[in-house]
């Protein structure tokens, strides 16, 4: 912590010369007239106070500003390419092995297996090729199955003397597919055989993780294990409408008449007027009258409708028609996914325009064979 010491009125040789006796170290001094401020450390920070009230000097004290480190790099550069050197030195080292961890087997295949990754201890995190250094570890006599991690600073290897056995569940001795046709855009394997990579183009039911371990590659030598992880892949969904020109509307006229029946159970009184008119609609109301007899009163109306085509403007309804068009393919897509992008195709036909709207998203496309 540094302090900042302002003395409105005071002489400043006498007070600096003083100070510089009794050892202490005064940074950033700044004199105008008869004002005086200096900044000193925490650590002399009680000498310079001891020093004013003996004397009854009038004094104003504060921490100084953060600036004043910036201050101090500048009038002391070696200071801050040092820091920058020290952190520089920190992070380069715990991106090395500086201690191996070798578990999982007995004591002579572990010696054996230290052997092999000793070389690697003081190497570079990256450098460390994991697939032949399993494929290695493998190779020795009692080890089945070898993985290695980098944790911090330290390579673990952890080694399997046999398979892991056990019932397993059935589902998981079945590989995983594609649910449906897309790209590939992520592949979690938590156990199993990875057959395709990010990039590939697959169609529904193809196999994207097998329930396999690869010992060796070169020999291309598996076991059996169950399938288990997660693929996402980019996936297109598509729908096409059409928006004729031209459209039939019906409309009332206004003229309309009344028919009625009464029904009793299963008798019926009266006879139904025919409907008068040659294009119309006919609704049918029932009415109970529970309060004398049971008798319902159902009542025919009919309405005459006239035809007519009228033309339509697609200028005036393609960006609503588009917006349509894409909300009823959203609504065919499963909830929950996030669509990337959405966009439409028209295409004029002579009866008007053919729509074909587009949409892409990545979701899990991961699924057991039906």
């Amino acid at each position: 912590m540094r302090w900042r010491f302002v003395l409105p009125s005071v002489s400043a040789m006498r007070l600096l010369n003083d100070l510089s006796r009794a050892d202490v170290k005064l940074d950033r001094v700044k004199r105008e007239g008869r004002r005086l401020s200096f900044v000193v450390t925490g650590l002399d920070k009680g000498k310079v106070i001891a020093y004013l009230d003996e004397r009854g000097a009038a004094y104003r004290i504060r921490r100084a500003s953060p600036l004043g480190l910036v201050y101090l790099g500048l009038k002391r550069p070696v200071l801050p390419l040092c820091a920058l050197c020290l952190a520089v030195l920190l992070f380069l080292s715990f991106r090395l092995v500086w201690q191996i961890d070798v578990a999982g087997a007995s004591s002579e295949i572990n010696a054996q297996a230290q052997a092999i990754v000793a070389p690697y201890l003081g190497k570079w995190q990256h450098s460390i090729d994991t697939d032949s250094l399993c494929r290695q570890l493998v190779a020795l006599d009692g080890v089945a199955q070898a993985s290695v991690t980098t944790s911090g600073v330290k390579l673990k290897v952890e080694l399997l003397t046999s398979l892991p056995k056990g019932e397993l569940i059935e589902e998981q001795n079945a590989p995983i597919v594609a649910s449906c046709d897309c790209v590939i855009r992520s592949i979690v394997v938590e156990r199993g055989r990875a057959l395709v990579k990010v990039g590939d183009t697959v169609k529904a039911g193809d196999v994207l993780i097998a329930p396999e371990y690869l010992v060796d590659k070169n020999a291309d030598v598996t076991v059996p294990c169950p399938a288990i992880g997660t693929v996402t892949g980019l996936v297109y969904y598509e729908r096409e409408e059409e928006w004729y020109r031209f459209e039939t509307l019906r409309q009332f006229t206004g003229k309309e008449t009344r028919s009625a029946v009464i029904k009793v159970g299963d008798k019926t009184l009266g006879a139904l007027a025919p409907n008068p008119y040659a294009l119309g609609e006919e609704t049918v109301e029932s009415i109970a009258t529970d309060w004398l007899l049971p008798l319902v009163v159902e009542r025919h109306t009919y309405r005459e409708v006239v035809q007519k085509t009228v033309e339509r403007d697609w200028n005036a309804q393609k960006e609503g028609f588009e917006a349509a068009v894409l909300a009823r393919l959203e609504e065919n897509i499963k909830k929950g996914v996030h669509l990337e992008r959405k966009w439409c195709i028209i295409k004029e036909t002579g009866f008007g325009y053919k729509i074909y709207a587009y949409a892409q998203a990545v979701t899990e496309v991961s699924t057991r064979p039906s």
